[in-house]
């Protein structure tokens, strides 16, 4: 019925494809506009070029910081396939620049949650309620404070490293095997390392299938450099009869350059193996080729099912030369590449069909309403709207490759290469680190017959697979005995190695090939590296953990830990337990423990540095850092309407202002006998009062003409409001304790006493709601103490007021006096600090620069802080009185014979800069003045 209707139904406007109408309306009225903006811009395609500038600098006025890591975030995943990776990693650096900042405390720490906060914000962009949610955790992680910090840490399932070490020197953190989009990977290259770099990893090797992709290898080595992290790139390679293959890894230790692969490549003993491979790959192209024939045939008419009558509503047939469009990077395929190609054609028609449906809905209800349609025909169209929306949900690209293109239907083709042996001798001896990979999926004793037969060519296995360990194609009795038998090999316990072999191996004839291999292992010792790899793809199925693995180190001497870097304690899980929530962090722990060499460095690297389940010594432990991944969101159609949860978590700052103060005078004065009009208002006036002299003496010191009511914090002020109103029946009570304990009469002696413990309550108070609302440690303590000392005045003043203001009230005036100076003065020397900083830091690229692009940028940046940021001007000043006379000359000379302001003249740039631009031109001949 469905299927008639839409051949003979077309409404206006059924073209429209799921725009996006915006969030705002409705009930978002009452939610925080600026959060409502971002996530706006944060939705919208990124429009034109950014300049990369200073974090503080102009580009602040353009748009906010998470929404330009957003857009650059957006070109680095859109990039998959991109023959142009200059691009990506050009948003890489303006994204990592924007988010350095040297006076956070802990500023890699800082940077890893601030990337991951921008990369969920994409990933739940068609959410408001998740959107919003993520938006307002990146402000609040913005401020870099410790605590923050390592509760997002934990949130976000990462693990804290510690600072001031480069990332790659760290060593906690690895994967030895994953792909990329030049592979079976989802994300592309530089993706892929920024992911590691979020997750903490120190080194991360990435597998091409039987060639080296250098569009892969190239944006790949500048990623590493960018974000401090190892990359390495391995050959994945198969060998042996039809379904009898031994998989292999070539990994190259001695290639840390773009030239030095190019050299391994064009080397005669890798020439000759990759043209032999080069035969693998078309054979396994053909294969897929006769996957998607297969799918067309039998399996596209079930898809296009109800939409027959709408050809424009029908997904076309797969075709290889589509496949391999999605990926301009190219390389081998297989039936995930099948399987990518089904979910982008089925997602992209999915939303073109609900979009179609909707509207047909309500054009049918109209006609319905009017008798021009019947119920029948209506709710046709209903259930086909559920089924298409439905499908999209519940697609699962891992699920639906291995049912349309599954293995048993698969072509097989033969992979034994000719000479296998003198291959492997020749890239062992050329520098290569051969590997075998996936041991154990022919059991093992076929593994063993791999390792005696290509003695001592194999000098590495993959020891653990997480993909497969958790897809149950690893008996986990072999890989035990396997890591046991390494291991005997590694510290030369060959009687009982022989026993383990003879075990595997029955016949008489085994025994004397054992002792030939066993011979054979004494001179020189034989040494087998473990390798820990992953495997992962991007589209691993829920129960599956991804990339990444992290080395536990052992307790020292006086039994305390000295890893300081997983937050968590891990949980004891295995592959038969049940998994918690979709977006629970695994740390299971893998069904063996390594030795730790007390010879080698903190700084473990994944081959060589340990060996696999040592009897002796200190044990150490692996877990899989991956975390389990939830249906992918961003093909959806939007989402536009706000839960009131949301509302009530966002809301609008003059409604929030206005909760949060009539909150804090209703506690006021339910509980003090006072009226609202007298010393309630009082109170809150003092507090008010001292936020704001604070806030005017941090940012413009104490000169009260060169204070500017946009340094006000009215949001800082409204909490301390609320504090200040639960304050006063606290301190009423002590008043009346304190009375009651110290008597009536109202001596010196009685009311000083009184004013220290009224102080010290006060004080106790002020330091807990400090630390509650992410205060530093210094001004809490600072605030703590501020109380102490306004009891001096405090006793004094009553002496002159006497019993005419309450000795609370007294209490309050005093201690907030002391406090509009102490803050003022701790948030003076903040700024003048931050301003000091960023200045020198500026100047300092400004004469190292040799592009004179950036020199500008560098001058613009000084001069937007310089007019913009709390004292800007004045530091400033300082600054340049330490600049030698023939830098000043070269600044000034700079200046005169350059117009600064072509930065903003490329045609391609964003057209939100011409504003700042405006503004920038405004100020430049009193900069000039200033300099």
């Amino acid at each position: 019925m469905a299927g008639i209707i839409l051949s003979r139904k077309m409404v206006a406007g059924d073209e429209r494809i799921c725009r996006d109408p915006g969030i705002r309306g409705g009930t978002s009225l009452f939610c925080d506009p600026k959060i409502i903006r971002q996530a706006e811009e944060i939705r919208k395609d990124p429009g034109g070029k950014l300049i990369d500038s200073d974090p503080n600098g102009f580009i602040r006025e353009v748009l906010p910081l998470n929404v330009i890591g957003a857009w650059n975030y957006k070109k680095i995943i859109q990039g998959v396939g991109s023959s142009q990776p200059e691009e990506i990693l050009e948003s890489l650096k303006i994204l990592l620049s924007q988010l350095k900042n040297n006076n956070y405390k802990m500023p890699l720490n800082t940077s890893r949650v601030l990337i991951a906060l921008i990369k969920e914000t994409i990933r739940y962009q068609n959410d408001p309620k998740k959107l919003l949610e993520y938006i307002d955790l990146f402000k609040k992680a913005y401020t870099g404070k410790p605590n923050v910090i390592r509760a997002l840490l934990k949130k976000l399932n990462l693990i804290e490293l510690p600072e001031n070490v480069a990332l790659q020197d760290i060593g906690f953190a690895w994967d030895d095997r994953v792909y990329d989009s030049c592979n079976t990977g989802r994300k592309s290259t530089v993706q892929l390392i920024l992911d590691a770099f979020i997750k903490g990893l120190s080194s991360i090797t990435i597998s091409h299938t039987n060639d080296l992709n250098m569009d892969g290898i190239n944006p790949g080595l500048e990623a590493s450099k960018i974000l401090g992290i190892k990359v390495n790139f391995c050959l994945e390679f198969s060998e042996g009869k039809t379904n009898d293959r031994t998989n292999y890894l070539l990994y190259f230790p001695n290639c840390n350059t773009i030239e030095d692969y190019k050299d391994t490549l064009n080397s005669p003993e890798l020439k000759g193996f990759l043209e032999v491979l080069n035969k693998h790959s078309a054979a396994k192209n053909d294969q897929v080729s006769r996957h998607l024939e297969r799918f067309n045939k039998y399996y596209l008419p079930l898809f296009n099912e109800g939409f027959e009558y709408r050809t424009e509503l029908c997904m076309l047939p797969l075709s290889f030369i589509d496949m391999a469009a999605i990926n301009l990077q190219g390389g081998t395929y297989s039936r995930v590449h099948a399987g990518i190609l089904l979910e982008k054609r089925f997602k992209a028609i999915s939303v073109h069909r609900i979009a179609y449906l909707q509207n047909l809905l309500r054009s049918e209800k109209e006609m319905r309403k009017k008798h021009q349609a019947t119920t029948q025909e209506v709710k046709g169209i209903e259930e086909l709207l559920m089924k298409t929306k439905n499908a999209l949900k519940e697609f699962n690209v891992y699920d639906q490759t291995d049912r349309y293109f599954s293995k048993k239907n698969e072509y097989d083709y033969d992979t034994e290469i000719p000479d296998f042996k003198q291959h492997l001798q020749a890239l062992k001896e050329s520098g290569c680190h051969i590997v075998m990979a996936q041991p154990l999926t022919l059991g093992l004793k076929k593994t063993m017959d791999n390792i005696i037969d290509n003695f001592p060519l194999i000098q590495g296995i993959e020891i653990y697979n997480t993909r497969l360990y958790f897809n149950n194609y690893v008996n986990t009795k072999d890989l035990n005995e396997l890591v046991v038998i390494i291991n005997d090999i590694n510290t030369g316990k060959y009687s009982e190695l022989k026993k383990k072999l003879l075990q595997i191996y029955r016949s008489s004839l085994d025994s004397a090939r054992i002792d030939q291999f066993i011979n054979s292992l004494k001179t020189p010792q034989y040494y087998i590296t473990s390798t820990f790899g992953s495997d992962t793809n991007g589209y691993n199925p829920a129960n599956i953990p991804g990339m990444g693995f992290y080395l536990r180190q052992p307790q020292s001497a006086d039994g305390a830990n000295e890893d300081r870097v997983l937050h968590r304690i891990p949980l004891n899980m295995n592959k038969q337990q049940s998994y918690p929530s979709a977006n629970y962090q695994f740390a299971g722990n893998l069904p063996f423990n390594v030795e730790y060499d007390n010879n080698t460095s903190k700084s473990v690297q994944p081959k060589g540095a340990y060996k696999c389940a040592g009897a002796a010594g200190i044990q150490n432990q692996i877990y899989t850092l991956g975390s389990v991944s939830e249906a992918n969101t961003e093909a959806n159609p939007l989402v536009n309407k706000l839960p009131l949860k949301t509302l009530l978590l966002h809301p609008h700052p003059i409604m929030r202002l206005a909760a949060v103060v009539g909150a804090g005078l209703a506690i006021a004065t339910a509980f003090y006998s006072y009226s609202v009009g007298e010393y309630t208002a009082l109170w809150f006036g003092i507090t008010f009062a001292r936020n704001f002299l604070a806030d005017m003496i941090g940012s413009k010191g104490i000169n009260p003409r060169n204070w500017q009511i946009r340094n006000f914090d009215l949001k800082n002020a409204s909490n301390d409001l609320f504090f200040t109103g639960l304050s006063i029946p606290i301190l009423k009570l002590v008043d009346y304790g304190l009375s009651n304990l110290l008597g009536p009469n109202p001596t010196m002696f009685v009311e000083s006493a009184k004013f220290i413990g009224l102080c010290l309550v006060n004080g106790a108070y002020i330091f807990s709601h400090n630390l509650l609302r992410g205060f530093h440690l210094q001004t809490s303590r600072f605030n703590f103490f501020r109380s102490l000392l306004s009891a001096i005045p405090a006793s004094i003043g009553y002496q002159i007021w006497g019993p005419v203001v309450p000795v609370v009230v007294q209490n309050k005036m005093w201690s907030d006096s002391v406090a509009g100076v102490i803050e003022g003065s701790m948030k003076y020397l903040k700024f003048w600090k931050n301003r000091n900083h960023e200045f020198e830091n500026l100047l300092e690229k400004f004469f190292t620069e040799t592009d004179i692009n950036k020199k500008k940028i560098a001058l613009l940046d000084i001069m937007y802080i310089w007019y913009k940021a709390p004292l800007g001007a004045a530091a400033l000043k300082k600054v340049i009185r330490k600049v030698d006379f023939e830098k000043s000359n070269e600044l000034v000379k700079f200046m005169l014979q350059n117009n600064i302001f072509t930065v903003f003249d490329d045609p391609d740039l964003n057209p939100k800069y011409q504003k700042i631009k405006e503004i920038l031109k405004s100020k430049y001949s009193d900069f000039k003045k200033h300099l």
